[in-house]
């Protein structure tokens, strides 16, 4: 019941879709309208009378008649969309299915909390029931091989993600839920090609929706190209209630060293996800670069509590160390980490990038050779390069670089580049 100006304020759009929706057993009348939020006129407008089980169809529907209506307006051509087909499905599923991925949003992008975790338990028990109630229903097989994957990497569940994931390919081959998921497991997997493909799809089909920046941003994350800064910031203006997409825009600025940058984005997810430990170490990380060393201690402090994942606050303390103690301070602090428990500093590659910013190179590329597998990431550093240049100059980093599995992902690096390269500011 607000007013469509502040309405179309606080969401950043200049227009609104606003309507009606009446149910009658299973008859669906549906009123709706897009208006124009500076003046209040209607620029299209539509009634429809439909049975519940089309109600995937009605949304098409309407999505295709808002478009051909904007489009000449906008481009000055026929709009151009990507409607598959839709099934008909029961209106108690499809209520499933909204309700798991209310679910499923509040999740974290690691080190669940118990609040996380139980939604996420919650969605993954929904979305099965969706996949085998509706097995013909694309979106529902997508986000059930995505919340599969989001609880088990291994392979515990791989013939369950893969089959719901090929399910939902066979049924629409360019579904963009389904294509971010494959992307997520090919890059997992350092298979470079399918990542590539995938995102070339997305990019033809789907660049201009939340999903679709949200593959494009997760693919030039694996390549760690500067375009994920762009394909990021679109996911979270397309989305901006979406605290994945504003962890996506946090983690995308502190690759490229742009701390202030990443504290401000860190503080909108935050603001939507306030118990988010990961958030939080980039926050506290970004704080110390700044030399903001007070404000930095006081995130290590929340990352300290119970049930936060340790190496979270190893990596915060080791900059708040670093920058204000010095290089000396902050190597003793991992070794002493490592001689109580190596778990507790995270994996190799962590390891190795943190002592990488101190004098301590032969010890960092010992962690980073060791890190050279698909369980654990050491491909070239951030863009921001955030490491000092004399480990880049290091010919024992130099000679990982030479290495045949890092030349594979150089030479799909350079192959990424041109394909994915974006126009967003």
């Amino acid at each position: 019941d607000q007013d469509i100006r502040a309405i179309a304020e606080k969401l950043n759009v200049r227009t609104v879709l606003e309507g009606s929706v009446q149910s009658d057993g299973s008859h669906l009348h549906i009123e709706a309208s897009l208006v124009n939020a500076a003046d209040g006129y209607q620029l299209w407008s539509q009634s429809y009378d439909r049975s519940l089980s089309d109600i995937l169809a009605v949304q098409s529907d309407i999505a295709l008649a808002i478009a051909k209506a904007l489009a000449p307006a906008l481009t000055g051509a026929p709009a151009k969309s990507r409607v598959p087909h839709p099934v008909q499905i029961d209106p108690a599923v499809y209520r499933d299915y909204l309700q798991a991925q209310f679910y499923f949003d509040q999740r974290l992008s690691e080190g669940q909390t118990p609040t996380s975790q139980d939604a996420l338990n919650r969605a993954v028990t929904l979305f099965r029931k969706v996949a085998e109630a509706a097995p013909d229903f694309a979106d529902g097989q997508a986000s059930f091989a995505d919340a599969l994957y989001t609880v088990e990497h291994g392979t515990e569940l791989d013939d369950q993600i893969h089959h719901a994931l090929e399910r939902a390919l066979t049924i629409d081959p360019e579904n963009p839920q389904a294509l971010v998921v494959s992307i997520e497991i090919a890059g997992d997997r350092w298979d470079w090609d399918s990542v590539i493909r995938n995102a070339v799809i997305l990019k033809r089909t789907a660049s201009r929706t939340a999903i679709g920046a949200q593959g494009l941003a997760n693919a030039s994350f694996y390549f760690n190209l500067l375009e994920a800064v762009g394909y990021a910031r679109e996911w979270a203006r397309l989305d901006p209630f979406s605290y994945a997409a504003w962890g996506s825009v946090t983690n995308a600025y502190f690759a490229d060293a742009r701390f202030e940058d990443a504290i401000a984005a860190a503080n909108e997810a935050l603001a939507l996800h306030p118990d988010d430990p990961v958030t939080k170490q980039y926050q506290c990380v970004s704080l110390a670069s700044l030399n903001r060393i007070r404000e930095a201690k006081a995130v290590l402090g929340a990352l300290s509590k119970s049930g936060i994942p340790v190496p979270l606050q190893t990596h915060c303390k080791f900059f708040i160390l670093l920058h204000s103690a010095g290089p000396k301070a902050a190597i003793a602090f991992v070794d002493n980490v490592l001689s109580r428990d190596p778990a507790d500093a995270g994996g190799p590659g962590d390891v190795g990038f943190m002592l990488s910013h101190t004098a301590a190179l032969d010890q960092a590329m010992d962690w980073y050779e060791r890190a050279l597998t698909p369980e654990h990431w050491v491909f070239e550093f951030y863009p921001g390069k955030t490491a000092p240049q004399t480990f880049l100059d290091n010919p024992r980093w130099i000679a990982l670089t030479k290495r045949p599995e890092y030349q594979r992902w150089l030479a799909a690096r350079e192959r990424a580049k041109l394909e994915l390269s974006d126009s967003y500011p």
